[in-house]
């Protein structure tokens, strides 16, 4: 196994095949996407171990959704029930993948609360200006995406810096414990060795996925709502149609093509 150095500019390559992928068979990608989080989120749901147990699934699941951008890439047809076929092949090692990712998370909060006892401050909105016209005594909550705006940043953290190793170890792993019949640590080790080799590319590969996701959704409701604040609060809910419904399924579908460019897997 051997993970190959790509250029940083592939990074953005990553990101624009992700798109042309999904524009290959739209359906069925969304539907895998959409189905992989439910099942996340309502195990995650479950009374005292649904966040431990939804840990432990989510290699699986999301290999499932890496299974269907594989068929998509091959033009082959996505069954409906490729979202659990990452149970079916090297699932012991995929939920070890998980269990491994539960501990090390629980491991790095808890070292997060000993460097931070003090509990988070509930975020406030702040009191917008009384708006012209007859109603000028009342007032009405900024948007939430201002309040966004404002509080990027506060949440910051020294122990932060700790997830960065931590999720270029599993960034790629299950993808190699599935196709390439790894045991859990050993993908771990592999998928490290070829974030590392490729930092530059990643880096730009995430820049690139959070100007999409965040930075210029949040401009432009930003921009809008310096001219009227219901307006942006309508921009901000237009915005979440095109965001779940094409860019999530597009940045699934990315990560997989940054998996087979990394690895020199090529359709066939």
């Amino acid at each position: 196994m051997q993970a190959y150095r790509t250029p940083a500019r592939h990074g953005w390559l990553w990101i624009s095949g992700g798109f042309a992928l999904f524009r290959r068979n739209p359906a069925a990608l969304t539907f895998l996407v959409f189905s992989c989080s439910f099942l996340v989120l309502a195990t995650s749901a479950l009374p005292a171990i649904g966040p431990i147990l939804a840990g432990l699934v989510i290699p699986a699941l999301s290999q499932g959704v890496m299974s269907g951008c594989r068929l998509i890439d091959r033009r082959q047809p996505v069954p409906m029930d490729t979202v659990f076929s990452g149970f079916r092949t090297n699932a012991a090692q995929l939920l070890l993948l998980g269990l491994i990712n539960v501990v090390v998370a629980l491991g790095l909060e808890t070292v997060s609360a000993l460097m931070n006892p003090e509990p988070p401050q509930e975020i406030v909105e702040p009191e917008a200006k009384p708006q012209n016209g007859t109603d000028a005594g009342r007032t009405e909550p900024m948007p939430p995406e201002v309040v966004l705006a404002q509080k990027l940043g506060e949440g910051l953290h020294p122990i932060t810096l700790l997830y960065i190793p931590v999720r270029m170890a599993f960034w790629f792993a299950p993808l190699l414990v599935a196709w390439h019949g790894m045991d859990a640590t050993k993908a771990l080790f592999f998928s490290f060795v070829g974030c590392w080799r490729n930092w530059r590319a990643l880096l730009i590969f995430v820049l690139a996925a959070l100007g999409l996701a965040i930075m210029l959704p949040l401009a432009a409701v930003l921009a809008v709502s310096a001219v009227s604040l219901t307006l942006g609060r309508t921009v901000g809910a237009m915005l979440i149609i095109p965001f779940a419904f094409v860019l999530i399924p597009s940045l699934f579908a990315s990560y997989y093509i940054a998996y087979r460019d990394v690895y020199h897997e090529h359709a066939t």
